[in-house]
């Protein structure tokens, strides 16, 4: 029953020794939060900024994405109306689609 009693003890205060190095104040439970080192600040604000610059440029992955895939598709609608226009010349259908100007047309 000693030894029982000796090896719960020291459990005992190895999990109180382990708890208070994580920051817990074992007296009622409650986490203490760590005193903030002027370190752990700066790499906080890096890891902020680090997160910005990767949102900011998936962002502009997904928007180079969208105007590639709008540009595909203005020019398929371009081709499909100037199909329709040729196979069916005595209709004239009237497009409403932009299309930008092309420097080598405009010359």
């Amino acid at each position: 029953d000693e030894e029982i009693r000796q090896q719960v003890e020291k459990q005992t205060r190895d999990m109180v020794r382990f708890l208070q190095g994580k920051g817990f104040n074992v007296t009622d439970g409650s986490k203490e939060k760590p005193p903030e080192t002027e370190a752990d600040q700066e790499a906080a604000a890096l890891a902020k900024k680090a997160a910005a610059a990767r949102n900011v440029s998936n962002i502009q992955k997904r928007q180079q994405e969208l105007e590639k895939k709008m540009a595909e598709e203005r020019e398929r609608l371009y081709a499909d109306s100037n199909a329709q226009r040729l196979a069916n010349p005595g209709l004239h259908v009237k497009t409403s689609i932009n299309r930008p100007a092309d420097p080598e047309e405009a010359e």
